[in-house]
């Protein structure tokens, strides 16, 4: 999908929507280096496992055919899209269960570290893990908010509010980014020295099950966590994640700015009024 958003007529060559196989005559993908390291699920247990490619597509002489273009050279129609389908309410929606579901992963990496070297009980440690489960909360209670609030389509379908979405679309790459920030915090220096699989198993691994030993885990089960954590967190597979989100919805800025421009100003305005419309000073209520 090609040209969305606010053009003008100027643009009208590149108003344009369509859907054709990945497979298509003249259509390449270049792909970026990949994050697989190729080393075993112990060791790196999310990239050797999850790893996705992001690659630019390439159209060379790719031919498009008619019966699969859903708009081509109409701006007014590009420019609403969005709008009149409600296209962003069911992909915000779903872009908001991702993000809690991934942010509830990284809360319970720093719950599950901060526990293994029983730093737990420290009540700084809890108010940084409270802070994580607050961001639940808020994400839960937006996309609630959203079905609660949800709108007919006209067609026997509902559609899911998009405000509360839409500032989720803001607010949960914050959130992920401090909860990785956090949960390498609680994890410190434990999250990077660990050994191999290959140590474990090897002449030294009497030394490993000895001094890697977590408050509540065995060196192996202290290992697996901490490479886990890292994994998350640090290598190219968890800062990729964390770029990932960043950039996940578009542009921040303009995503922070269509919520100023959805909302209607009128009942926040009215509060100002009020309030510059109370009595004067002397004057009894």
């Amino acid at each position: 999908m090609c040209g969305i958003g606010q053009h003008t007529d100027d643009h009208s060559p590149f108003a344009v929507a369509f859907a054709i196989p990945c497979s298509a005559r003249g259509l390449r993908f270049l792909c970026r280096d990949s994050f697989d390291l190729g080393r075993s699920h112990f060791d790196h247990p999310l990239g050797s496992r999850f790893e996705e490619p992001d690659a630019m597509a390439i159209f060379d002489d790719v031919l498009v055919p008619w019966d699969r273009v859903f708009l081509h050279g109409n701006v007014e129609l590009a420019n609403t899209m969005f709008a009149r389908t409600g296209l962003q309410r069911h992909t915000g929606h779903q872009t908001a269960v991702r993000g809690l579901v991934k942010c509830e992963f990284m809360t319970a990496l720093a719950i599950a570290l901060s526990r293994s070297v029983k730093t737990d009980g420290f009540l700084h440690v809890q108010e940084q893990i409270g802070e994580c489960i607050g961001y639940l909360q808020l994400i839960e209670g937006a996309i609630l908010m959203s079905e609660q609030k949800a709108e007919s389509t006209g067609h026997g379908t509902l559609r899911p509010a998009l405000e509360p979405l839409q500032a989720l679309r803001y607010h949960i790459p914050r959130f992920y980014e401090r909860m990785v920030r956090l949960t390498q915090v609680l994890g410190a220096g434990g999250i990077l020295a660990n050994p191999t699989q290959a140590d474990l198993n090897s002449e030294i691994g009497a030394d490993i099950h000895r001094y890697y030993r977590g408050a509540d885990r065995d060196a192996e089960a202290k290992i697996r966590l901490s490479k886990l954590a890292w994994d998350a967190t640090g290598t190219q597979f968890g800062q990729r994640q964390l770029q990932y989100e960043r950039y996940y919805a578009g542009d921040p800025v303009q995503t922070g700015a269509s919520l100023y421009k959805m909302w209607d100003h009128a009942a926040l305005l009215a509060m100002v009024d009020r309030a510059l419309s109370l009595p004067s000073e002397g004057t009894k209520l």
